[in-house]
Protein backbone atom coordinates (compact mmCIF):
# COMPACT_ATOMS: atom_id res chain seq x y z
CA UNK A 1 0.00 0.00 0.00
CA UNK A 2 1.06 3.54 -0.72
CA UNK A 3 0.70 5.78 2.31
CA UNK A 4 -0.20 9.44 1.94
CA UNK A 5 -0.53 11.89 4.84
CA UNK A 6 -2.00 15.41 4.07
CA UNK A 7 -2.27 18.64 5.90
CA UNK A 8 -3.03 22.44 4.67
CA UNK A 9 0.86 23.07 3.60
CA UNK A 10 2.21 19.52 3.58
CA UNK A 11 1.80 16.32 1.75
CA UNK A 12 3.93 13.61 1.88
CA UNK A 13 3.66 10.01 -0.01
CA UNK A 14 5.65 7.36 1.13
CA UNK A 15 6.32 3.76 -0.62
CA UNK A 16 8.50 0.82 0.14
CA UNK A 17 11.33 3.12 -1.46
CA UNK A 18 10.58 6.33 -2.30
CA UNK A 19 8.71 9.18 -0.43
CA UNK A 20 7.66 12.29 -2.09
CA UNK A 21 7.10 15.37 0.13
CA UNK A 22 4.95 18.74 -0.66
CA UNK A 23 5.48 21.88 1.08
CA UNK A 24 4.28 24.98 0.72
CA UNK A 25 7.31 26.60 1.13
CA UNK A 26 7.26 30.54 2.45
CA UNK A 27 6.70 32.02 -0.86
CA UNK A 28 3.99 31.55 -2.82
CA UNK A 29 4.37 28.02 -3.60
CA UNK A 30 4.74 24.54 -3.30
CA UNK A 31 8.20 22.54 -3.06
CA UNK A 32 8.52 18.97 -2.99
CA UNK A 33 11.19 16.95 -2.36
CA UNK A 34 12.37 12.52 -3.07
CA UNK A 35 13.58 10.86 -0.35
CA UNK A 36 15.20 7.39 -0.93
CA UNK A 37 15.16 4.23 1.91
CA UNK A 38 18.87 3.63 1.84
CA UNK A 39 20.07 1.10 4.82
CA UNK A 40 16.85 2.00 7.02
CA UNK A 41 16.98 5.17 6.77
CA UNK A 42 15.70 8.46 4.51
CA UNK A 43 18.37 9.88 2.42
CA UNK A 44 17.54 13.09 0.45
CA UNK A 45 18.66 12.81 -3.07
CA UNK A 46 16.18 15.54 -4.83
CA UNK A 47 14.48 19.39 -3.79
CA UNK A 48 12.91 21.52 -6.08
CA UNK A 49 14.32 24.45 -6.75
CA UNK A 50 11.84 27.39 -6.46
CA UNK A 51 11.62 30.83 -8.14
CA UNK A 52 10.22 33.88 -6.55
CA UNK A 53 6.59 35.91 -6.98
CA UNK A 54 7.96 38.61 -9.20
CA UNK A 55 10.29 36.23 -11.42
CA UNK A 56 9.41 36.21 -15.08
CA UNK A 57 10.78 33.03 -15.94
CA UNK A 58 11.44 30.55 -12.90
CA UNK A 59 13.79 27.88 -12.46
CA UNK A 60 11.02 25.59 -12.00
CA UNK A 61 6.83 26.03 -12.37
CA UNK A 62 4.79 27.32 -10.14
CA UNK A 63 2.37 25.67 -8.28
CA UNK A 64 0.13 27.29 -6.15
CA UNK A 65 -2.73 25.14 -5.99
CA UNK A 66 -2.91 21.60 -5.38
CA UNK A 67 -5.66 18.31 -4.93
CA UNK A 68 -4.88 14.73 -3.74
CA UNK A 69 -6.57 11.78 -5.52
CA UNK A 70 -5.98 8.30 -4.48
CA UNK A 71 -6.63 6.23 -7.65
CA UNK A 72 -6.38 2.95 -5.85
CA UNK A 73 -4.40 1.63 -2.76
CA UNK A 74 -1.46 1.38 -4.26
CA UNK A 75 -1.82 4.82 -6.24
CA UNK A 76 -2.34 8.49 -5.79
CA UNK A 77 -2.38 11.16 -8.10
CA UNK A 78 -1.40 14.54 -7.68
CA UNK A 79 -2.55 17.26 -9.23
CA UNK A 80 -0.87 21.09 -9.35
CA UNK A 81 -1.78 24.34 -10.72
CA UNK A 82 -0.22 27.70 -10.71
CA UNK A 83 0.55 30.70 -12.48
CA UNK A 84 4.21 32.60 -12.69
CA UNK A 85 3.50 36.10 -14.54
CA UNK A 86 2.08 34.92 -18.02
CA UNK A 87 2.66 31.66 -17.44
CA UNK A 88 0.06 29.18 -16.28
CA UNK A 89 1.25 25.43 -15.12
CA UNK A 90 -0.60 22.39 -14.73
CA UNK A 91 0.83 18.69 -13.80
CA UNK A 92 0.06 15.42 -12.83
CA UNK A 93 2.04 13.69 -10.30
CA UNK A 94 1.00 10.01 -10.05
CA UNK A 95 3.08 7.86 -7.57
CA UNK A 96 2.55 4.10 -8.08
CA UNK A 97 3.76 1.99 -4.89
CA UNK A 98 3.61 -1.08 -6.27
CA UNK A 99 5.55 -0.16 -9.30
CA UNK A 100 7.85 2.03 -7.06
CA UNK A 101 7.79 4.85 -10.05
CA UNK A 102 6.61 8.34 -9.64
CA UNK A 103 5.13 9.92 -13.39
CA UNK A 104 5.59 13.78 -13.67
CA UNK A 105 3.64 14.99 -16.26
CA UNK A 106 4.20 19.00 -16.81
CA UNK A 107 2.71 21.61 -18.95
CA UNK A 108 3.13 25.29 -19.61
CA UNK A 109 0.81 27.44 -21.34
CA UNK A 110 2.44 30.91 -21.94
CA UNK A 111 2.53 33.97 -24.75
CA UNK A 112 4.16 33.67 -28.20
CA UNK A 113 5.83 36.21 -27.55
CA UNK A 114 7.72 34.36 -24.15
CA UNK A 115 9.22 31.91 -26.38
CA UNK A 116 12.73 31.89 -25.99
CA UNK A 117 14.01 30.70 -22.18
CA UNK A 118 13.43 26.88 -21.27
CA UNK A 119 10.89 25.60 -19.57
CA UNK A 120 12.11 22.96 -17.36
CA UNK A 121 11.98 21.42 -13.91
CA UNK A 122 15.88 21.76 -11.84
CA UNK A 123 16.14 20.26 -8.67
CA UNK A 124 18.94 20.57 -6.33
CA UNK A 125 20.64 18.00 -5.81
CA UNK A 126 22.10 16.35 -2.56
CA UNK A 127 25.31 17.32 -1.61
CA UNK A 128 27.77 15.25 -3.27
CA UNK A 129 25.44 13.07 -5.37
CA UNK A 130 26.39 12.55 -8.98
CA UNK A 131 24.50 12.26 -12.00
CA UNK A 132 25.13 9.21 -14.70
CA UNK A 133 24.15 8.24 -18.12
CA UNK A 134 24.52 5.47 -20.49
CA UNK A 135 25.39 6.23 -24.48
CA UNK A 136 23.09 3.93 -25.35
CA UNK A 137 20.48 5.56 -24.08
CA UNK A 138 20.87 8.35 -26.17
CA UNK A 139 16.85 7.95 -27.96
CA UNK A 140 15.44 7.40 -24.67
CA UNK A 141 17.36 8.97 -22.05
CA UNK A 142 17.98 7.41 -18.13
CA UNK A 143 19.43 8.77 -15.47
CA UNK A 144 20.87 6.62 -12.79
CA UNK A 145 21.89 8.41 -9.20
CA UNK A 146 24.65 6.12 -7.85
CA UNK A 147 24.64 4.52 -5.32
CA UNK A 148 21.24 4.60 -4.67
CA UNK A 149 19.15 1.93 -7.27
CA UNK A 150 17.29 5.00 -9.00
CA UNK A 151 16.51 5.63 -12.68
CA UNK A 152 15.34 9.04 -14.05
CA UNK A 153 13.41 8.22 -17.46
CA UNK A 154 12.47 10.98 -20.12
CA UNK A 155 10.22 9.79 -22.84
CA UNK A 156 9.59 11.72 -25.80
CA UNK A 157 6.03 13.16 -26.44
CA UNK A 158 4.32 13.19 -29.65
CA UNK A 159 3.76 16.26 -30.88
CA UNK A 160 6.43 18.23 -28.64
CA UNK A 161 9.40 19.81 -28.71
CA UNK A 162 11.80 17.80 -27.35
CA UNK A 163 12.92 17.38 -24.25
CA UNK A 164 16.27 16.28 -22.40
CA UNK A 165 18.42 17.11 -19.34
CA UNK A 166 21.39 18.92 -18.00
CA UNK A 167 22.95 18.92 -15.01
CA UNK A 168 24.21 22.88 -13.64
CA UNK A 169 26.84 24.20 -11.15
CA UNK A 170 24.71 27.31 -9.31
CA UNK A 171 25.88 29.37 -6.37
CA UNK A 172 23.18 27.36 -3.98
CA UNK A 173 25.09 23.59 -5.35
CA UNK A 174 24.42 21.77 -8.60
CA UNK A 175 21.17 21.88 -10.31
CA UNK A 176 19.32 18.85 -12.27
CA UNK A 177 17.24 20.29 -14.85
CA UNK A 178 14.80 17.96 -16.75
CA UNK A 179 12.69 19.40 -19.95
CA UNK A 180 12.51 21.35 -23.17
CA UNK A 181 15.34 23.72 -23.75
CA UNK A 182 14.12 24.61 -26.94
CA UNK A 183 10.76 25.41 -27.23
CA UNK A 184 10.77 26.75 -30.80
CA UNK A 185 9.32 24.21 -32.59
CA UNK A 186 6.39 23.89 -29.42
CA UNK A 187 2.55 23.41 -30.23
CA UNK A 188 1.36 26.99 -30.85
CA UNK A 189 -1.65 29.35 -32.07
CA UNK A 190 -1.99 32.45 -32.92
CA UNK A 191 -1.33 33.87 -29.55
CA UNK A 192 0.01 31.32 -26.99
CA UNK A 193 2.52 28.29 -26.96
CA UNK A 194 1.84 25.06 -24.76
CA UNK A 195 5.33 22.86 -24.04
CA UNK A 196 5.07 19.70 -22.08
CA UNK A 197 7.45 17.57 -20.58
CA UNK A 198 7.39 14.18 -18.43
CA UNK A 199 9.90 12.18 -16.00
CA UNK A 200 9.59 9.27 -14.46
CA UNK A 201 11.36 8.28 -11.33
CA UNK A 202 11.90 4.80 -10.38
CA UNK A 203 13.11 2.70 -7.33
CA UNK A 204 15.27 -0.31 -9.06
CA UNK A 205 16.52 -3.35 -7.37
CA UNK A 206 19.76 -3.78 -7.02
CA UNK A 207 19.94 -6.28 -9.78
CA UNK A 208 18.15 -3.70 -12.23
CA UNK A 209 20.57 -0.89 -11.75
CA UNK A 210 23.63 -0.58 -13.88
CA UNK A 211 27.46 -1.03 -12.75
CA UNK A 212 28.39 2.49 -12.11
CA UNK A 213 30.86 2.41 -9.30
CA UNK A 214 29.32 4.01 -6.28
CA UNK A 215 30.07 7.17 -4.62
CA UNK A 216 28.85 8.28 -1.25
CA UNK A 217 27.27 10.89 -0.72
CA UNK A 218 29.38 13.15 1.44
Amino acid sequence: MLHADQSPHACELQSNGLRLSFDYSPGDRWQHGLDVLSDNEWRRLLTSVEGLPDEPHPASPAFQDMRLERIDSHTVEVQLFGQSGQRVYSAAVRFDGLREAIDFDVCCRLPRQQIGPPLVSSYRLSHGQRIESRAEDSELPRLWMPPFPIEIEIPALPNQSPTGWRVETMNTGVSLQLGCFDVTSAVATKSAVTVRWRYVIRFQSRSQAPDIPPSPLA
